[in-house]
Formats: structure tokens, sequence, C-alpha cells
């Protein structure tokens, strides 16, 4: 028709102005000298060949000269068009360009045609005539310099005729190139225009409604399917599919369903046919934005599939828009596409068109614009899908699962009603599960392919459900728990009225055994404590219609479980089963830890305790695992349960492995017997795996309570996995700060179905050591290592920087707001100002020392030769080289320096030892030791002297303050301690505490023993057998005629109570204050009863003042994310309240 027929040309003379003119304009970009250099290469062949020859290779040069010259010319008039109009006419330019004419555009989808065979006639000519004209030549041998004597005085000899023709050759050969690259992009280029223009013709004779369709229309659906499949451009592709979706809609309208059935069945295929599906953008959003794939093809690349799979998607999301709540009803063939693919196979019937995965990818694609009268059909494919989580193919199941979140987050009642009944019960799968049957839903007429649908979760090819496989419970669970992270991920703050839902049946899984399991689990617990503090809020009854009363009536019963976890509602009170030895009454604040510890054990949680030091965690965990014991035995005896009790498991330094032994045998005897200390050398632990005589079980396997070190687990871990325990809990649980350590990666191995860390000290160094510990609490819950590092220890780390930006410091105090949030509702912290009134104060005091002579021109010294020959000196390489005495753990025998040591560690280590007392660094081999010695000697002193340390001078100064050894009687220390010595008549007592065991040998030497030989002392460090310290320890407490106890800081600061001293001194410092910290608590704890000191002495302008600054920092930031506020949510304020469900790059 006429009207048909103006509207074509119409549509083509347009897009094809649009084509010539983004043709040239890409052309022009590529390769701007594209028909300059043409008619250069023409001319070269012109002038170097004879006509005959120019006619035998088939080049038409007049032709050529004509049609470069329309290029140069159509170029100058776009360009002029341009400069006009600010943009390319017809083709989308500004608003003030001209028009294009249709002779304009008959030019410029003529030159596209007739210049490329000319350019490529051009460009091979011109190579062959270059090639005859120029035959190869060896290597130019021209000498760079001029030869003495040629050409004039510092000049360069002329290029010679061979070298002249060489470069005129890779000129040409370079023009060549130039052309040869135009050509092919331009053909390109050309391709996908003429894909469009035909797309566009056959939209403008789809596009109205009054006029019938064409007789033929099969070259209308391939020019349309052709520009889906190919098109790069965004808006070609978008109209094409919205025009294929129109012409569907005509189709159907004209009774012809057998073509429209063909359109929508492509479209299925060209959307899933590849392995890899590009990523799928979230509901109501641009599947082609986002990263990934999809997001390349939003600017413009992207593979050929890739563009196939957004062209589909644009082209199904068009027909969901153009049929509207018609849609299944007017396209029976999507439905059964879908249906078919997602039902039990069925040995008589015809092979599914898609496979089960192809039909989800496709309902992830349209759910978002389906029709909302449609989302309850939709819902009767949900039992489908969630049967399909379940499968033991982790992509099918990555599939599934991807597919549901989508469905839930653009139906959420009806979609959560099928995550709550069908999805969380998959979560507790053994393998034997009854098949759950598909919820009741009004289809809206189709109950057939319902029920086909159903039949799927009662079929044997339902994976992980059927035949008691345990791997199949394993995938199933996997599968569940995954796909709960991808709801949670999706629905963002959409899930906050149904996460009550979720809480309890994930927290049961971040116990599982198997490692994918927890892991997924603990993610989707992360995101969850973030919005429950919004759960229950003013629209939290959103979506009661569609979950129905008895839903309603779960998620009531939740919530009260949710307000015990976040604190905001009292936990139940816990009352202890069984008594706790010598009528020990409980202080509230105990109470209160037990009712928490209680919680956590009723809900399959796990926690890390970390109350200050001193507040009696030992206790408190004695006392939940009595109950758990005590519980389990009365299953036992009631016949609810078969077996024996399961064992409960303290890990510990070996420092404290005796005093837990004396803690368990103190309170509850009467629960545990004896516990059993798995310690001691390896015959000794090997006779406790061993039967007993008689046919007992062996004593490892019999035990109620076993306590054992972190090193002796980890060398016997083979004998402790192939047990159950109750409980595993973890003393001075900072010991696996380092994940990659032994002892680390060996209580993560065990499994339990509880899990406890007790630490007064949860991060001591950085926010990594927490990650550690709730990875073995919790794997997953704070995302990986890396993940967790980006997110939090980097931007906290670089915060400290002195020349960091206000931006930078305002992002590190967020990160640690958001980790402190983050942990909240599973570590208690309370400290001990706040819960123990009558617990003396502890009062510290930072004892400043002015160097000695000695000490000034050692430090001098070194410091001149480290700037003079930017290295250690042999004096601080023999100092650096003792690191073995250290820490107290060895024996202080020296180690030779290593390459591997680096140079500033060494430096420090030096400095170190000096401002303690210069006996440290100067050793046989220190090249100043003579002339200190001779020195000293002229002026009758001695390196012996406690004038040479400002650290003993200050300590001699200290305990005669505190009235230790000044008066008389008292044995010469050690061992042999006089019975009326010290502070028999109630003085003070003292813990002086070192990091290196030869300051300690130094001041029990030069001044116990030399100078206050009244001062009665034991010693606590390396060289003490472990199974010997708490003997040690309790000696001290019990004989008041003991002035003091030395300790290295390392074997003397964990664990141990030593109330009996009410001064404790530290002669050197650490880098990580938390260690200084566990010390000085040693003494300041329950059953103080005296105002306890701490001194530590700092030598002034020296390395002592940094540390002590470094461990200034590092507690503000143990402080930030772990403080008293982890007692309770109802401490934070409103703002830290909305604050906590802020996700994180969600915009808040």
């Amino acid at each position: 028709p006429p009207a048909v027929r103006a509207g074509v040309e119409r549509e083509v003379h347009a897009t094809g102005a649009a084509a010539g003119d983004c043709l040239f304009a890409e052309v022009g970009a590529a390769s701007p000298s594209f028909f300059a250099d043409a008619l250069s290469l023409l001319d070269a062949v012109v002038a170097l060949l004879s006509a005959a020859d120019v006619a035998a290779t088939g080049l038409d040069a007049a032709a050529a000269r004509a049609a470069f010259g329309r290029g140069l010319d159509f170029q100058a008039a776009s360009g002029a068009r341009k400069s006009r109009g600010g943009g390319t006419g017809g083709g989308g330019g500004g608003a003030a360009a001209p028009p294009v004419s249709a002779e304009t555009a008959a030019a410029a989808a003529a030159l596209a045609a007739a210049a490329r065979p000319h350019a490529s006639l051009v460009a091979t000519a011109a190579f062959d005539a270059a090639a005859a004209r120029y035959p190869p030549l060896p290597p130019p041998t021209v000498d760079a310099a001029p030869r003495k004597g040629a050409g004039s005085r510092g000049g360069r000899r002329p290029p010679s005729a061979a070298v002249e023709e060489e470069r005129r050759r890779e000129l040409l050969e370079a023009t060549r190139l130039r052309v040869l690259a135009a050509i092919g992009y331009a053909t390109v280029k050309a391709g996908g225009l003429a894909i469009a223009l035909r797309a566009a013709a056959a939209a403008a004779v789809t596009a109205g409604d009054g006029e019938p369709l064409p007789a033929r229309v099969g070259p209308l659906i391939k020019a349309l399917v052709a520009s889906i499949r190919s098109a790069r451009d965004v808006p070609l592709q978008r109209h094409a599919g919205a025009a294929a979706a129109h012409l569907v809609r005509r189709l159907v309208g004209a009774g012809l369903d057998r073509p429209a059935a063909m359109v929508v069945k492509n479209l299925a295929k060209y959307r899933t046919s590849a392995d890899v599906l590009p990523p799928v953008a979230p509901v109501g959003g641009d599947p082609a934005g986002g990263g990934g794939v999809a997001g390349a093809l939003a600017t413009g690349s992207g593979e050929p599939v890739a563009v196939q799979w957004r062209g589909a998607a644009y082209a199904l999301q068009a027909l969901c828009r153009a049929f509207g709540p018609s849609l299944f009803a007017s396209l029976p063939s999507l439905w059964a596409l879908l249906a078919t693919a997602l039902a039990p196979a069925d040995a008589g019937a015809p092979p599914s068109v898609l496979s089960a995965a192809d039909a989800m990818t496709v309902l992830r694609t349209i759910v978002g614009s389906l029709h909302a009268e449609l989302h309850v059909a939709a819902a009767a494919l949900l039992p489908a899908i969630v049967a399909h989580t379940a499968v033991a193919d982790e992509a099918g199941s990555t599939a599934a699962g991807g597919c549901l979140a989508q469905m839930v987050a653009a139906m959420p009642g009806l979609g959560m009603r099928v995550v709550v009944q069908q999805l969380l019960p998959l979560l507790s799968s053994t393998g034997s599960a009854a098949a759950a049957a598909a919820p009741t839903v009004d289809d809206g007429g189709l109950e057939a392919s319902r029920l086909a649908v159903g039949a799927l979760l009662t079929s044997a090819g339902a994976p992980g459900r059927g035949g008691g496989d345990a791997a199949a419970g394993a995938a199933a669970r996997r599968g569940a728990a995954a796909a709960l992270r991808a709801i949670v991920d999706t629905m963002d703050l959409a899930l906050v009225p149904y996460a009550a839902f979720l809480v309890v049946p994930v927290m049961a899984r971040m116990v599982d055994h198997d490692d994918g399991v927890r892991a997924a689990a603990a993610g989707v617990f992360g995101v969850l404590v973030r919005l429950m503090p919004l759960e229950g809020g003013g629209d939290a009854e959103t979506g009661d219609a569609a979950l129905g009363a008895d839903l309603a009536a779960q998620r009531d019963e939740a919530r009260s479980f949710l307000g015990q976890l976040l604190g905001t509602a009292p936990r139940a009170h816990y009352e202890l089963p069984v008594a706790v030895h010598g009528d020990i009454t409980l202080r509230r604040y105990q109470q209160e830890c037990l009712d928490w510890l209680a919680f956590l054990h009723r809900y399959g949680l796990h926690g890390a305790l970390c109350d200050d030091m001193g507040l009696g965690k030992t206790l408190m965990t004695l006392c939940m695992v009595a109950g758990d014991h005590h519980a389990q035995r009365s299953e036992l005896a009631a016949g609810r349960a078969v077996g024996a009790p399961r064992p409960s498991l303290v890990v510990c330094p070996s420092t404290l492995v005796a005093h837990w032994g004396q803690e368990a045998a103190r309170f509850f005897p009467h629960v545990f017997g004896r516990a059993l200390l798995y310690a001691g050398p390896p015959k000794e632990r090997a006779r406790l795996r061993r039967p007993l005589p008689g046919g007992g079980a062996p004593p490892l396997e019999a035990a109620s309570l076993v306590v054992t070190s972190y090193d002796v687990l980890a060398n016997d871990l083979a004998h402790f996995t192939p047990l159950s325990w109750s409980y595993v809990a973890l003393d001075e649980g900072h010991v696996i700060k380092n994940p990659k350590t032994k002892a680390a990666q060996a209580v993560r191995s065990v499994a339990a179905t509880h899990r406890l860390v007790l630490t007064g000290t949860p991060i001591q160094n950085t926010v990594l050591e927490l990650w550690s510990i709730f990875d073995f609490l919790m794997p997953g819950f704070l995302g990986t290592e890396r993940s967790f590092k980006d997110a939090y220890a980097k931007p906290i780390l670089a915060s400290r920087e002195l020349k960091v930006g206000e931006r930078e410091r305002e992002r590190g105090l967020l990160a640690m707001e958001a980790l402190h949030r983050q942990v909240l509702p599973f570590v208690l912290r309370r400290m001990k100002e706040d819960v123990l009134s009558e617990l003396p104060p502890k009062i510290i005091q930072d004892y400043s020392c002015e160097l000695t002579p000695l000490q000034v021109r050692l430090y001098e010294d070194f410091s001149r030769s480290v700037l003079k020959t930017g290295g250690l000196p042999p004096s601080g390489a023999d100092a650096a080289a003792a690191g073995g005495a250290e820490g107290g753990g060895g024996k202080g025998k020296a180690r030779a320096p290593t390459r591997r040591t680096p140079f500033a560690l060494q430096a420090l280590q030096y400095l170190r030892r000096l401002c303690s007392h210069p006996r440290l660094v100067l050793t046989d081999k220190h090249p100043e030791l003579s002339a200190v010695r001779r020195e000293l000697a002229a002026s009758g002193q001695a390196l012996t002297d406690v004038a040479m340390s400002a650290k003993l001078i200050a300590l001699q100064s200290i305990l005669t303050d505190c009235g230790i050894g000044v008066a008389g009687g008292g044995g010469g220390g050690g061992a042999d301690l006089a019975a009326d010595g010290g502070s028999g008549r109630g003085g003070h007592r003292a813990l002086i505490f070192a990091q290196l065991k030869p300051m300690l040998d130094i001041v029990e030497s030069d001044l116990f023993r030399a100078t206050m030989p009244g001062v009665s002392f034991l010693r606590l460090d390396g060289s003490v057998e472990a199974g010997k310290r708490q003997a040690i320890a309790t000696r001290f407490n019990a004989d008041p005629s003991i002035d003091v106890l030395l300790l290295t800081t390392h074997v003397g600061g964990l664990g141990l109570n030593l109330t009996g001293a009410d001064v404790v001194i530290f002669l050197e410092h650490d880098y990580n204050p938390a260690k200084d910290l566990q010390a000085m608590d040693r003494a300041h704890r329950l059953g103080q009863k005296r105002v306890v000191n701490v001194y530590r002495l700092i030598t002034r302008g020296t390395l002592e003042e940094k540390i002590m600054n470094v461990q200034r920092f590092k507690t503000h930031v143990a402080n930030t994310v772990v403080n008293r506020d982890n007692s309770s949510l109802q401490s934070m304020n409103t703002a830290e309240l909305l604050d906590l469900f802020k996700i994180d790059g969600g915009g808040g």
C-alpha cells in the first residue's frame, strides 16, 4: 500500500543517512587519511606501471579516482554539517543539524559499496608494483658517524640511493597497511549497518496495526532476529527487540501461532546458547548493565555470543511488556517450554527443547518484567526450582539458586513462602528426608502444568532428598545454603520483613560438618545480622497476606529469639542444673554471662567471651560445659538419646593446662571426675590413647573433659579429629590470631557442636586477628581473608599514617565502627571497673628513666655508625643475633645472624637491649668492650654495677619505696627463702616482667644477689617446664614471705592467677599492648584485695617512647571494635542502630 511504502522509504532514508554518516565518521576516526592514502597509492601505481600493466591488474584507475574523490567530498561535507549543526546529519546529532537529503543518503550507501573494491585493488596493485620496482635489498650498512675527512666538518654523509629507495618502500608499505586496516573496519561496520537497515525496514512494515501483514512474514522475522543477535549498538538492539515483540503480538492476533511460537523458541535458545551465562541484572534492572560480560556490552564491546545474550534478553522482556497479563495464555508455547524443562523427565515424552538450567535462565530474564497478575502462575514453578538447588551438579545447583533469588525478589510474598516451607528444610537434609509437596496456589488455569512440575518433588530424580545418601544430603545442604546467599544478596533491604524466618535455620548450619555449608551459612548470617535491628519495624508486616497466618505466627516466635540475640530483650534465666562445689554463689555479672552462654548453646551459636582479664572466664566456661554434660546424661537416662555423653575439649597454652585441671577439680569434681590433662612427652600421650587393661576405653575417649595445649593438639591432631566433641573452648584464643599457623589450622579441623573462644584481648596488633578468631567460630561470617582485609584492615591501618588525609582517617574510623557492629551479637565484653565495684583500682604509671652516660655513649655511637655505613656494626649484628633469648622461650643461646634478618629489625633489637642494660649488647665481639672495661676499671666501676643501667636504678628505687628488701633478714633469693623475709610482715609484693630472659639474669645477679640480698624471689620463664609453672604460681600466692616473682612476659603473662602481688613492674615493653595488659592483669583480677600499682620503666628520648605510641594506637583500634558495648545492643544509640542495616556499597 502507498502509506506503507512511504513509511518504509522514510525509515530507510533516515537510517541510510545515519548509516552513511556513521560509517564515514568511524572510518575517519580509525584512519583519518583513508581516502587521501588511497589516492596516493593510486598515483604511485599509475606512475610505476604502464597503462597495460595497470589494466592487467583489473584496476579501473578513473573509476577508482572518482570514488575516492567523492569520499573526500563527502568527508568535507560531513565535517561542514557537524560544524554547523553540532553532530552528524540524520545520525542522532544535535537538534540544529540540517536534514540529510535522500541523494546524500544514497550517495553514502553507494560510496560504501563502491569504494571498498577499488581500495582493495589499489592497495594490492601498489604492493605488487612496489615489489616489482624495488626488489629485496640487503640490510643497509650505513655508518652512523662520518668518515674522517668526508663531507663538511662535523656533517653526516648523505644517504645512498639504496637507502632512499628503502625508505620510500617502507612508506608505501605503511600506507598500504593503513588502507587495508580501514577497509576491514569499514566492511565490518557496513555489514552491521546493513543489518540495521533491514531491521528498520521490517519494523516500519510491522509498525501499523491497521494494515494487514504481508503474506510472507519470514523475511521480516529474519531481519529483526538478525539485528537482535548481532547489533552491538544498544538502542538498535532494543528497537529490534521491541519490534519483534510487536510482530509476535500481531502474529498471535492474526492466528499465526506457529511462527510466533518459533520466534519465542528461538529467542529462548539464543538466550541460553552457551555454557557460560552472562550476569543477570537485579530485578527491574537493565540486563545489559552491571559488571562482567553484560557491563562490557553496555559500553559497546563484547563477544558475538554475549551480544546475542543481551539481544535475546531485550526481546524476551519486550514480549512480557507487550502481552502483559495475557502472556502465558497468549503464548502457551512459552509456558510449555518452561514447565516441561523443569518437570521430571518422562520416558515416553519427547525431549524438552530447553534443559532445566536453560529454562531457569529464561525465568531469571523475564521475571522482573512479568505483569503482577502472572506472579501466582510463576510461583507454581518455584517448588521445582527449589528441588533443583539440591542437585549434586554444582553448576545446576548454582543456576537454580540464582533463578530462585531473582524470582523471590520479584514476588517476595509468594517467593518467601516457598523458601520457608521448602528451601529451609533442605538445610537439614541428611539424604533421606521425605519429599515435600508443592504448595497449593491459584495458578489461573495452569493446574496441569503445575502438577507436572510438582511431580519433580516426588520423583527419584530429586537429588539430595532420597536414598539415605549422606553425600546427596551434603549436596542438598550446600545448594540450599548457596541459594539463600543469592537471595539475601539480591533482595538486600527488601528482605527485612522476612529475616526472622532465616536466622535460626542458618545459624544451625554454621556448625555443619561440610565446609561449603558452613561458609555459605556464615555468609548469609553476616548479611542478616545487619538487617535484624530493622526487623519488626513499621513496614515489617509487608507480605503477611501472601505468607499466611501460620507463617506470620512462626515469624513472631523468631522475633523473640532476635530480641535475645541483639540484647534488646532479656535473655532467659539459666539455672545451672549442677551445683558449684564449695557452695559458691555466682555474682550477678557471672549469671548474665551464663545466660548468654546458655542462649548460644540453645540456638547452636558460637561466641567469643572477651571479658576483661580476671572476671572468671574459666569458671563460666566450666559451668556451661558442666551443664551441657549433665543435660546429655539426663537425655540418656530418659531414653531420649543413645550412646554416651560427648566429651568437651579445652585447648590452652601449655602453661595453663595444669591450671584448668585444678579449676575443674575445684569446682566440678562431681561432674567431670578428674579432667584428663593430655600433655607431657610423646610416650605419656601415647599411653593416654591406649585401651585400659581389661578392655576399657582409652582415657582420651573415656574422659568427660579433656585439656590439652595448642602445640600438642597440632602434633596429635589425627587422634582428636575422629572424636565427636560437644564443646571446644580455646583459652587465650588470641593464640590463633595468625590463621596460617599449625595451631590455628588444627583447632579449625576439630568438629564440635559448640565453639567458644576465651580471651581478654581479641585484637592485639591488627583487626585481621579478629577475622582469624571468627574463622574458627563461624567460617565465612566475616568473608574471606582478602575481602576482610580490603573492607576493614587496610582502611584502619591507613588511618594511622601521620600524613593521612581527612577522608582516609574517616574511612578508618567508619571501618572500625562497622566491624564492631558486625561482631556485636557474638562477643561478650565487660570491664572490671563496670562489674566489680569491690575490686580495688589499678593505677598505671610511666616511670621515666634517664640513660646512664655509658648507655648514652653506646646509643650515639650506634646511631652514627648506622648513618655513616648504612648497616649494622659488628656489635649490632652480635646483639641482634641473640634473639633466642627474647620472650624467655629459649635458653638464651645466641643465633648467628642471617641474611634473611632485616636490617631494621636487627637495629631495633639492638636499641631495645641497650635501653635495658649495656651488658645485653656489650658481648665479646663488640668493638667497644675492651675500651669500656678499661675506663670503668680506671674509675673503680664495673659493668655489673647497678649504676650502669637506668632501669636497674629505677627498679631499685621502686622496690625500696615499696619496702621490699629494705629490712634485714631474708635468704639469698631463689630457693633459699628466709622464713621471715620480705613481705611476711604485710608489705608489698611485686611481679617483675621482662621481655628478655638475660635481663632477668641481670636483675637476679646484679641487683638482688649483689645489692639487695634481703629480697626473696622466684622465677618463671622459658627454662621452667610447662608442667611445673602452675606450681610456682600457686607457691607464690600461698607464701607471703616471697617478695618478688621474676617473669618473662611470654611465659608469665597468660592465664595465671597471681593476686598475691600488688605491684607490677615492666622493665621492657612489647609492640603488642595486649601482652603487657595480659601480664599486668595477672595481679589485678578477681580475688585481689589491694590497689594494684603498675610501673612501666621507659627511657626518655629513646625507641621505647615510640613503642608506647604504637601501643596507644593499637589499644584504640581494639577498644573501638570490641568494647563494653558488646554487652548489649541497648548500649547503642538510635543513629548507631540505623547504621547497622546499611549494606556496604548499597547506598544506605
